[in-house]
C-alpha cells in the first residue's frame, strides 16, 4: 500500500509536481523512478498526467542534472571530458551560458517527444517493410491508443 509524501521543511532543487507528491510510494532522496510516480491508490493516470510526470521526472530532472554537472562536476573524481566541459561552461558569459541552457532544453524535449513518437507508433524502428505495434499500459488502460490524441501532441502541449 501507498504512503502519501509529507512536504519537506526544506525546499527540495527539484520540486514534485503535486500529482507525484500525493501518489509516490516513499519520499524521494531526489529524483525517484516513473514507475514509484505512477503508483496510485486506485486513481487513473491518463495521458496528461502521464506526459506531466515525464517532462518533470525525465525532461526537466536531465536538463537539471545536464546544468547542474556543467556547474559542478559529481563525484571525487570526475570525468576529465566533463572537467573540461565544466570550465568551457564557467568561462563563458552570462548571455552564453544561458543559450547553452536552452540548446541543452531543446535538445532534451526534442529526444522525449521522438521516444514518445516510436511509442506512438508515427516514428519507426523498424527494418524497412517491418511493423511493430508498441503498446504502453498503465493499469489495463493503454496510453497510446493510436484513436485518441498521440502522446507526443500531449507532451508538446503540458
Amino acid at each position: 500500500m501507498a504512503s502519501t509524501i509529507e512536504q519537506a521543511a526544506a525546499p527540495d532543487k527539484f520540486p514534485l509536481a503535486p500529482f507525484v507528491q500525493k501518489h509516490a510510494q516513499k519520499p524521494p532522496s531526489k529524483i525517484f523512478s516513473v514507475s514509484r510516480a505512477l503508483y496510485v491508490n486506485g486513481d487513473s493516470v491518463d495521458k496528461i498526467e502521464f506526459t506531466k510526470i515525464i517532462k518533470e521526472v525525465v525532461s526537466q530532472a536531465a536538463i537539471d542534472d545536464t546544468l547542474g554537472n556543467l556547474d559542478d562536476p559529481p563525484g571525487r573524481n570526475p570525468d576529465k571530458q566533463l572537467l573540461a566541459q565544466s570550465q568551457w561552461f564557467k568561462g563563458l558569459s552570462k548571455s552564453d551560458r544561458e543559450m547553452v541552457s536552452q540548446v541543452i532544453s531543446e535538445a532534451v524535449h526534442e529526444s522525449v517527444f521522438g521516444f514518445l513518437c516510436v511509442l506512438d507508433g508515427v516514428r519507426s524502428i523498424s527494418g524497412q517493410g517491418e511493423s511493430h505495434d508498441l503498446q504502453l499500459s498503465l493499469n489495463g488502460s493503454q496510453l497510446n491508443e493510436a484513436s485518441s490524441e498521440f502522446l507526443h501532441d500531449t507532451y508538446k502541449n503540458v
